[in-house]
């Protein structure tokens, strides 16, 4: 396994981050718990944060971060949990 794809929503399919600050926010916490866990590369679409890691601490990132934006966007109702899919060699 090369890493692992990390996927995060809200349970209500809301837009994550509304403004420009909500955005920044987003960066800012994904970077900061990325940091420890090998974060790759992340991207916020509307709907959904996308992350990639090495390894094989794609579900703690995840978990972690959702954890993190709930608490500092006030997410209501959450997050609908982490999906996680492995990156293989080909």
């Amino acid at each position: 396994m090369l890493g692992q794809h990390i996927f995060c929503r809200l349970k209500n399919d809301n837009a994550i981050a509304k403004d420009i600050g909500g955005r920044r926010l987003v960066a800012e916490t994904v970077l900061r718990i990325g940091r420890r866990l090998g974060l790759l590369g992340f991207g916020l679409a509307d709907t959904h944060l996308q992350m990639s890691a090495t390894g094989s601490e794609g579900g703690d990132l995840g978990r972690r971060v959702e954890y993190a934006l709930t608490r500092r966007l006030r997410c209501d109702p959450g997050f609908a949990g982490v999906g996680v899919l492995d990156v293989e060699t080909p």
